[in-house]
């Protein structure tokens, strides 16, 4: 149960941070951690990456929630404002 971020290299850790924080208080979920990790799809790019896990298909409460449309709204608009607040903190 919860939401955990994963990053390859130690300078997406502020990209990282903030996006679970935004994700784990949108939708009230345990806040796992941050991972450095080395998934293809976070360590193959040149643009700041990383790869939020939102929820568990193992878990019956997360895997209901996670075919509401709402749900997936409030995702998608806490990891957009996590983006914003990213690129927002570096100018």
């Amino acid at each position: 149960r919860g939401t955990e971020t994963h990053y390859d290299h130690g300078s997406r850790v502020p990209v990282a941070n903030i996006g679970q924080n935004k994700v784990t208080n949108a939708i009230s979920t345990p806040h796992r951690g941050l991972f450095k990790s080395k998934f293809y799809v976070i360590n193959h790019t040149s643009v700041p990456a990383v790869l939020v896990e939102i929820g568990f298909i193992s878990n019956d409460r997360e895997r209901a929630a996670l075919t509401t449309p709402q749900y997936k709204q409030t995702i998608a608009e806490a990891i957009a404002e996590g983006i914003i607040e990213f690129y927002n903190s570096q100018k």
